[in-house]
């Protein structure tokens, strides 16, 4: 667990650490856009390159099912709660969980795109929202290492400490 993205980007330079809870201080935005035809004509571009990869040698037999590129991008604007953090973070989400929503919503239920989106960025602010103790999972890309993107969320209801009474729960419903 790390303070801000600029501590795990400290550890991330100092032993290579590649993964790290974060706590918002403040969540600004969570906005969605859509990739761009030309953004999805590169991912094919590569996407084919991959599988004429030698190394790669798919058979007839067992034709490889393309894993399509998502159609929106979601990114959380948030500040850190750390001295050193003197900005605001632009995050990409590259959740799993996310994407499948959308998927859901749109290709199996058939909403609109636009739509179906909107209901995945909604999920992600009330997630996010107050009431919510949200953590991010950090984690950094290989051949960037210095660049992180939120990879998966912790947020639990926040819920005030109570007083304990070790008793009060015994005799509880015996008067």
């Amino acid at each position: 667990m790390y303070q801000s993205v600029e501590a795990l980007q400290e550890k991330q330079a100092k032993d290579h650490t590649s993964l790290g809870l974060v706590k918002p201080k403040r969540i600004i935005q969570i906005s969605s856009t859509a990739f761009t035809p030309v953004e999805k004509r590169q991912f094919w571009r590569k996407y084919d390159q991959v599988l004429a990869q030698p190394q790669f040698a798919f058979k007839e037999e067992n034709p490889v099912k393309p894993l399509h590129p998502p159609d929106w991008r979601f990114v959380i604007r948030f500040t850190c709660d750390d001295a050193r953090c003197t900005g605001v973070h632009n995050f990409s989400v590259l959740d799993w969980e996310v994407d499948a929503l959308y998927y859901n919503l749109h290709r199996v239920k058939g909403e609109l795109p636009a739509a179906a989106a909107k209901k995945v960025q909604l999920k992600l602010e009330k997630q996010c929202g107050p009431g919510h103790d949200t953590l991010f999972f950090l984690g950094n890309i290989s051949n960037h290492p210095q660049i992180f993107t939120i990879v998966g969320f912790f947020s639990p209801l926040y819920q005030e400490p109570q007083p304990s009474d070790p008793q009060g729960s015994l005799l509880e419903g015996l008067t």
